[in-house]
């Protein structure tokens, strides 16, 4: 553990922290900085120091999950109650599927508050496999149909936590994981989509024709795109569209050829188009950070330079040079 972050006032303290099962963190309010995690969390985590746990991977599952007692999300409920128990999907280090049964308990002190969170994985795949191998063998039991109960479950959460609802396309967590892998296994361009003037289309029409909008915006990218491409709803009217080993007059020429199939598509006779920011990792220097800001900056250009237009960002202007 990093102590330089968190002092305990005893040994006591110490000693629990390190030794319970369960995986601790100490995050300083509700972004961060991560404080302190025990053994266990960095383990959990695949990283030997605290620095290098993820934190928005590790907050994003928990503080959005909708406590379904109260229907509102963990974050909500924390910041009121100042307590909250429940379930919540993740992946292990290798990206395994699981279910984690988490508490997350808030301390104020005189200067700040802490949130304290226990993590204790509850199901994984690992165990799963073992309980499918057991009913294969005829060792069927009740305990193991409640266990293959909860496997489906958990599956069906992880799903749910990488899935925007409203279009079906994978969410900003997902594109964050998978972006990361892209550019650990080769060169990925990034597509960037802004849906031009959508506040007005809200404000005129009302959100139900908005989301309609949305959901005929991910129909578009679906069906313009190759099977090992992917598309995301990062938020809002922002879409993101990851081409693995792409080239950059390739990512240029997909990313003019969905534009203009934007602009053309209907949603109940209403038409709208999409600005495109384009950037392109072609080698290991590039990072999730780096790559999704010179998209970001190239899409600001296009908005600014009349919108319903594509821009490259410097490393797909280099690299095409």
């Amino acid at each position: 553990m990093d102590s330089a972050r968190f002092e305990w006032s005893g040994e006591l303290g110490r000693a629990l922290f390190e030794n319970v099962p369960e995986q601790i963190l100490i995050l300083d309010g509700f972004e961060g900085p991560l404080l302190a995690a025990n053994s266990v969390a960095l383990k959990a985590h695949g990283v030997a120091q605290l620095d290098q746990i993820d934190v928005n991977k590790v907050l994003a599952p928990i503080w959005y999950t909708v406590d379904p007692l109260t229907q509102r999300t963990v974050i909500d409920v924390v910041a009121e109650t100042g307590i909250w128990q429940g379930d919540a999907p993740s992946m292990g280090p290798e990206g395994a599927a699981q279910l984690d049964r988490i508490t997350v308990v808030s301390v104020n002190d005189p200067t700040r508050t802490l949130n304290v969170i226990y993590i204790r994985t509850t199901h994984s795949e690992a165990l799963f496999e073992g309980l499918s191998e057991a009913v294969d063998q005829g060792l069927e039991s009740s305990l193991v149909s409640r266990a293959l109960e909860l496997q489906q479950r958990c599956l069906e959460e992880t799903a749910k936590a990488t899935q925007d609802a409203l279009t079906g396309l994978k969410n900003r967590r997902a594109f964050e994981v998978e972006l990361e892998e892209r550019l650990a296994s080769g060169a990925v361009a990034l597509l960037l989509f802004d849906l031009d003037h959508f506040k007005s289309v809200n404000d005129t029409y009302g959100h139900p024709v908005g989301d309609a909008v949305l959901r005929t915006m991910a129909g578009v990218l679906q069906k313009g795109l190759r099977s090992v491409d992917s598309a995301y709803r990062l938020g809002g009217e922002e879409f993101g569209v990851l081409l693995p080993l792409a080239r950059p007059r390739i990512a240029a020429d997909v990313a003019e050829r969905l534009r203009r199939m934007i602009s053309e598509a209907e949603t109940d006779g209403l038409k709208v188009t999409a600005s495109v920011g384009v950037a392109l990792a072609s080698d290991s220097s590039a990072t999730v950070d780096s790559l999704y800001h010179e998209a970001d900056r190239a899409l600001y250009r296009a908005k600014k330079n009349g919108r319903n237009q594509v821009v490259l960002g410097v490393s797909a202007e280099r690299d095409s040079a």
